[in-house]
């Protein structure tokens, strides 16, 4: 969790590579524990956001996607709001404001 919280304070200081490098690391370091329900926190608060923040859309996409799917397979209704949330955000960060607002 801290490697994904230093990728976006390294993204809000002007440093997007190394942000989305580390926030690529965080979920490989969690993948390899054995706290499936981390993979969610970490995506969200790091891959996710760092992807949107940056204008990565289709990176950002795949993220939430991977998210919403961990969330799902571990009945973890809170992440899958969350990925909601974040579905929602990138809609309007695109443009679709109606289906954004909606979600």
């Amino acid at each position: 969790m801290a490697r994904a919280m230093l990728a976006r304070a390294l993204c809000l200081q002007g440093f997007p590579e190394r942000a989305h490098r580390e926030a690529l690391i965080s979920v490989e370091e969690v993948r390899a524990t054995d706290h499936p329900l981390s993979i969610c926190r970490v995506l969200n608060f790091g891959q996710c956001r760092i992807a949107s923040m940056t204008g990565d859309f289709v990176a950002a996409d795949r993220a939430i996607a991977h998210s919403m799917e961990v969330a799902r397979r571990l009945n973890a209704p809170f992440w899958q709001v969350v990925g909601r949330f974040l579905e929602g955000k990138l809609m309007v960060e695109r443009r679709n404001f109606v289906q954004g607002l909606a979600t």
